[in-house]
């Protein structure tokens, strides 16, 4: 959803940037490391993480917009 509303307000490059942040920098390493601290079981427990992580990541990313943005109606 975040990802979708970066888009629509036209920062393309945000959107890639957080796309990166969660497969390169969140989802990969995280996955890693939960596989092998608690094997497969633990493993999915990355899905909610990086959701997680990339929502906090898009909400700074829209409120700067907004910050910058402050004519555009948010309703």
């Amino acid at each position: 959803m975040i990802l979708t509303l970066v888009k629509l307000v036209g920062a393309t490059f945000r959107s890639t940037i957080l796309t990166v942040v969660r497969t390169v920098i969140c989802f990969v390493p995280i996955g890693f490391l939960l596989a092998k601290v608690g094997g497969l079981y633990w493993f999915w427990m990355v899905y909610p993480i990086t959701e997680i992580l990339t929502t906090i990541v898009g909400y700074i990313f829209y409120f700067s917009f907004l910050k910058k943005n402050k004519n555009v109606n948010t309703c």
